[in-house]
């Protein structure tokens, strides 16, 4: 589909349907409340993570599809793949937590770390596969900076939230192919407060764009510091931003030296991480450099988020993993997709 851009002074909210509202979630703040999303019903109620905090979730077919921290602590990320973003900035040799916005409230969480800790294999370098080691600190030549991000698939919008909020010369353009889901944002995810509170209908530094990924990065003018992919339907990866044509478009829409990071469920190694190898294996067809980051701690053969990132930048990142190849990977192209579910991927937690 081809998109349109979402204009918070007519929210999309008061035009959808709220089709049901059943139990009390967490102390009673607030209802359990279902909507109707193009991937399947999305239930949003609040529960406490596993950092003893109550969050507020989206799950979407038995999925966390996104969380927030409540009220000031809302720009903060919940999730470790999330933070895993952050590496980004590694490009730029600056610590991500060194730009705050200067009048951050009174008791919000301090910025986290980089990147989860992982299990990175450190000191093993580039063995020739596209992946890199521990070392340099990921200076970029010639001053690289992280002031245009794309943010492909919108959800609650924890990423771009936490963007705005706390990188002042950073603007966001987000893509999100449901209406549903930016309006769920809006009203349950604090989307609406960060709009007014940072003015970026007036600044220009939020873009929402209501669209299918694939068809904005083939028709947008690009110039992007950094393009993120956390497109998913429940837990089925948007295949068509997998393969070799859609790497091409979004190299292409990168400004030189600029990152490409995706997230991708997956194990890092065994039979279940054919994914993982197969958007390696693509992604190094049009991309000079291919890291993989930890999500989360966790054991290599379990099925887990890992962000990869696809640069020409000669950089290196904090936890990068190194990943055995398999000569036997095949690369995507669009006319061979294989479906998500389906023995290839072996996906089966």
């Amino acid at each position: 589909m081809r998109g349109f851009p979402y204009n918070g002074r007519m929210s999309v909210f008061s035009n959808i349907r709220e089709i049901a509202a059943a139990t009390f979630g967490l102390d009673g703040h607030m209802k359990r409340r279902k909507y109707r999303t193009m991937s399947g019903n999305a239930n949003v109620y609040e529960i406490i993570y596993d950092d003893g905090n109550p969050v507020r979730v989206m799950n979407v077919r038995g999925t966390y599809q996104s969380a927030t921290y409540l009220e000031e602590d809302c720009y903060e990320l919940v999730f470790g793949y999330h933070r895993a973003y952050n590496a980004m900035f590694q490009a730029e040799g600056a610590p991500a937590a060194g730009e705050l916005v200067a009048n951050r409230r009174p008791g919000a969480r301090k910025p986290s770390d980089l990147i989860a800790p992982g299990r990175g294999n450190a000191g093993q370098g580039n063995s020739g596969h596209g992946n890199a080691g521990q070392g340099r600190s990921g200076h970029a030549p010639g001053g690289f900076r992280i002031e245009r991000v794309a943010m492909l698939g919108g959800g609650g919008f924890s990423y771009p939230k936490y963007l705005v909020a706390h990188y002042p010369h950073i603007s966001v353009d987000v893509v999100e192919i449901d209406p549903m889901v930016v309006a769920i944002a809006e009203r349950w995810f604090y989307l609406d407060r960060l709009m007014a509170e940072f003015d970026t209908e007036e600044n220009g530094r939020l873009g929402v764009h209501v669209a299918d990924a694939r068809d904005f990065l083939e028709t947008c003018s690009g110039g992007y510091d950094a393009i993120v992919n956390d497109c998913f339907a429940a837990r089925v990866p948007v295949m068509s931003l997998a393969t070799v044509e859609a790497a091409r478009t979004i190299h292409a829409r990168l400004n030189p030296g600029g990152l490409y990071l995706t997230n991708v469920i997956s194990a890092l190694r065994g039979p279940r991480a054919k994914l993982l190898h197969s958007v390696m294996a693509t992604l190094q067809r049009e991309f000079a450099h291919v890291h993989v980051l930890p999500g989360s701690e966790g054991l290599p053969r379990l099925v887990d988020n890992y962000v990869v990132v696809a640069t020409d930048g000669d950089y290196e990142f904090a936890h990068s993993i190194y990943v055995e190849p398999d000569p036997g990977t095949q690369f995507l192209v669009d006319a061979r997709v294989p479906e998500y579910e389906d023995e290839f991927f072996l996906i089966d937690t």
